[in-house]
């Protein structure tokens, strides 16, 4: 589009030359024509009058002088109009250059618009600057091509439709409207355009307007920049929960500037800080904060760091509040402190949630009482101070809380425990402080007392309180006293030891109160250890601690061995063979009922296995159960499985659950068993007789073995035939097609009672004492095959068990 610019002083001297050229041919013309035609007519004029030559002379020399005269005017004045002529053209092309330079090298697009009428929307491009077309994206050709409309923006197009409209009714003279013009590619570029008709005198009959646009792309994204940052400062201080402020750095911090958030957090207005109208901003500020905040804004100025502090101000209602100011220091270009900037933000909620956290960190949230980490860190740090003062834990267990929390509800007890709280309270000062440890369990933590004796008197003091005195005996209190001197242990083992020994008290041991002993400790790493070996029995596969060892059942009938009781056995190198009576309990406590039950039931089954490729498949074998193993869901399931693991006949199961199991929910109990028993497993009820079920309900049992408890065995040794109800239990037992096993079996005596009044069968020391494995199957390889008479020779050696006469 653009035209190289000529070199107008070079085309000026040329057009000179010329123009001198072309009048002085014009002057040498009209001198040649002049001076014949007047040399020409006089001598026809002379031929005709007959003047003489001298006036024919004369004349033609008057003739030449006119000519020449008029040539030299001539000759002026075509110079000159050629000359104005020749000017007009030249600066007719400098303007046309001019134009062309200025158009084709605009920072802003030019456009002539043409608009066909009665065609509104038909305006075309009739010429275009480069300018234009790089704002547009288009070149010239694809614009003369294009309508105006095409490349506006559609939510643009009805606002400059309405102003085209309007300037060709001539209601305006021009307009500026800031529109999106849309490229080729889909982008949007923002441009300003101003449209003003433009007067072309031509035969056209389509009205020409200039259009002037202007890029204005960055300048739009940079203010809806700023606008959305003025927006997001506008939302962010109006949700501030607080403010912002700009204020000088002198000693009332007066306020140049603060935020709406002012209101809500102070309870002034912005206007009333502001310049210190009604009051500074330091008047707000708590007293014994204000020292501080100035020593830290000098430090922060110093260091020239950020500042940042937590203090209290005290609002319009006279209500203290807790703030986090967070500020700079704004430094002009000489380096000195032009004002402090910041914002303060509400942390009252904060800090009281921190505050509850604190509290909550050494108090018990039911009584208000120190709880046990503080008393864990008093116990702790005593130990750094040096003092040497006389110091115990006496710590009162609440045994039948939990009884009384399923009788009654928690609400219950929990009030129970607050009554507790209060009533003790009485007795605390500077050297006795109360926590509570656990919900069970409160402890006194008591210093400085001269004696021992002191201890069992402040004991006393606490079972004496009338206040409490049917609380302590309704929620089976015991107390446990622990001399802190005296052992050298950790805050937690002290509360653990005082506990046991309050336990003692609790379990019937002690009177009231209990001390915490040698031979309480020696309990306590005995049952530490055991508790150790437990745990590593019932989850450890080939662990063989847990062991288990057999007692025959005599048959009295055949006087063969029909099965064998599974006990449980438990051995440590340190503490040798431990009783079921110690471990059981503990096992319990430590919920490893249910792991060990299934490694018990395991080593039966290998047992039974064995038996069963040995020959001695009508060999049963009794395994104890807990109430626990029998309610959980799975367990039919479970032992099914495992007899198909280890290939065992489930015929030749017994499965021995304590009559006491019944007593807790005897109708699902029952069920249990009537299930267990479709799968071909016996059941046997131990202890019979020391339940409630006793014979009541012995018909809807479904029990395959009723084993008569030892007490009734042994009232045999005591009582006479007539006396003892063994017999009735034996018969009535068969009458509903049970059969009958008598434990305890010590005594000639008792194995002739049993053996004439039908007993089936008997379990005692009297035949066979529990035996491993190994002699077990010995002992069922010696009786099983023996004679009628070889059994009645042995039964002759009364004077040693029945299992080694054989």
């Amino acid at each position: 589009m653009g035209k190289n610019v000529p070199n107008f002083h070079i085309v000026k001297k040329l057009e000179t030359q010329s123009a001198k050229r072309k009048t002085m041919m014009i002057t040498v013309v009209y001198f040649l024509f002049g001076c014949t035609w007047i040399v020409v007519t006089d001598f026809v004029a002379r031929s005709v009058s007959g003047e003489n030559v001298e006036a024919f002379m004369f004349s033609v020399t008057k003739g030449i002088i006119y000519v020449c005269i008029t040539a030299v005017l001539i000759y002026g004045l075509v110079y000159s109009a050629l000359r104005k002529l020749m000017n007009s053209e030249l600066r007719l092309t400098e303007s046309e250059a001019l134009f062309h330079t200025i158009f084709d090298q605009s920072p802003i697009g030019v456009a002539i618009i043409q608009d066909i009428p009665g065609k509104m929307t038909n305006k075309v491009f009739s010429r275009i600057n480069p300018m234009f077309g790089q704002i547009t994206g288009r070149d010239e050709t694809e614009l003369k091509a294009t309508e105006w409309d095409a490349i506006t923006h559609p939510e643009d197009l009805g606002k400059a439709r309405d102003l085209f409209e309007k300037l060709k009714l001539g209601e305006i003279e021009r307009y500026t409207l800031e529109n999106r013009c849309m490229k080729p590619d889909g982008s949007i570029n923002w441009v300003e355009q101003t449209v003003t008709p433009l007067n072309i005198y031509d035969n056209s009959t389509a009205c020409s307007y200039l259009a002037l646009v202007r890029d204005i792309h960055e300048r739009k994204t940079t203010l809806d920049t700023l606008r959305e940052v003025e927006r997001s400062k506008s939302v962010l201080l109006s949700n501030l929960p607080g403010m912002a402020y700009r204020c000088k750095y002198d000693p009332e911090w007066t306020m140049l500037f603060v935020s709406e958030g002012c209101f809500s957090l102070t309870g002034y207005t912005p206007k009333m800080l502001i310049g210190n109208r009604n009051l500074s901003f330091k008047e707000l500020i708590v007293p014994r904060y204000r020292d501080y905040l100035e020593e830290e804004w000098k430090k922060a100025l110093v260091e020239k760091k950020q500042f940042q502090a937590e203090y209290e101000i005290l609002t319009a209602e006279g209500q203290t509040k807790w703030v986090l100011e967070m500020g700079q220091i704004i430094f002009d270009e000489n380096n000195l402190v032009e004002a402090l900037e910041g914002i303060l933000i509400d942390i009252t909620a904060r800090k009281e949630q921190e505050r509850m956290l604190k509290y909550f960190g050494v108090h018990d949230p039911l009584t208000g009482l120190y709880n046990r980490r503080h008393l864990e860190e008093l116990l702790g740090a005593y130990e750094l101070t040096g003092d040497k003062v006389n110091r115990a834990l006496a710590v009162l267990r609440f045994k039948k809380l939990n009884s009384l929390s399923l009788a009654y509800g928690y609400q219950f007890s929990e009030n129970l425990l607050r009554e507790l709280a209060s009533s003790l309270s009485v007795l605390t000062g500077k050297s006795c402080r109360l926590f509570q440890v656990s919900f069970e369990r409160m402890a006194f933590y008591i210093t400085g007392y001269d004696k021992t004796e002191y201890l069992s008197e402040f004991c006393g003091r606490i079972r004496n309180l009338r206040e409490i005195e049917s609380v302590l005996e309704l929620t089976g209190c015991g107390i446990g006293v622990l001399e802190l001197d005296e052992w050298d242990c950790d805050a937690a083992e002290a509360i653990k030891n005082a506990s046991i020994a309050a336990e003692q008290t609790v379990n019937g041991e002690g009177s009231g109160s209990c001390f915490f002993t040698e031979d309480l400790r020696g309990k306590v790493i005995r049952g530490a250890r055991i508790k150790a070996i437990l745990l590593e029995a019932a989850f450890t596969e080939n662990d063989d601690t847990l062991y288990l060892e057999y007692q025959p059942l005599l048959d009295l009938k055949t006087n063969k061995i029909a099965g064998l009781e599974a006990l449980a056995r438990l051995r440590d190198e340190k503490l040798g063979v431990i009783s079921p009576a110690e471990f059981i309990p503990l096992a319990e406590e430590m919920q490893l009922i249910l792991p060990l039950g299934q490694k018990i039931i395991r080593l039966a089954f290998g047992l039974m296995n064995r038996l069963e490729k040995s020959g001695y498949g009508d060999v049963q074998v009794n395994v104890n159960i807990s109430g626990i193993q029998l309610i959980q869901e799975d367990f039919t399931d479970g032992l099914i499985r495992m007899a198909q693991k280890s290939e065992v006949n489930l015929k030749n199961l017994v499965l021995e659950i304590t009559e006491s199991v019944l007593s807790d929910n005897y109708e699902a109990v029952n069920e249990r068993l009537g299930r267990i028993k479709t799968f071909g497993v016996r059941v046997a009820i131990d202890d019979f007789g020391t339940g409630y079920s006793s014979l009541a309900r012995a018909r809807e049992l479904n029990a395959d073995y009723l084993k008569i408890d030892k007490c009734f065995v042994d009232n045999l040794l005591t009582l006479s035939s007539d006396e003892t109800i063994v017999g009735d239990i034996i018969s009535m037992a068969h009458r509903m097609g049970h059969c009958v096993v008598a434990e305890g079996v010590e005594d000639e005596r008792q194995y002739q009672y049993l053996k004439e009044h039908g007993c089936d069968y008997i379990q005692g020391y009297y035949f066979s004492r529990a035996l491993a494995p190994e002699k077990v199957m010995e002992l069922i390889k010696g009786v099983n095959s023996l004679t009628v008479a070889k059994i009645r020779e042995v039964s002759r050696k009364r004077e040693q068990p029945l299992s080694e006469r054989f």
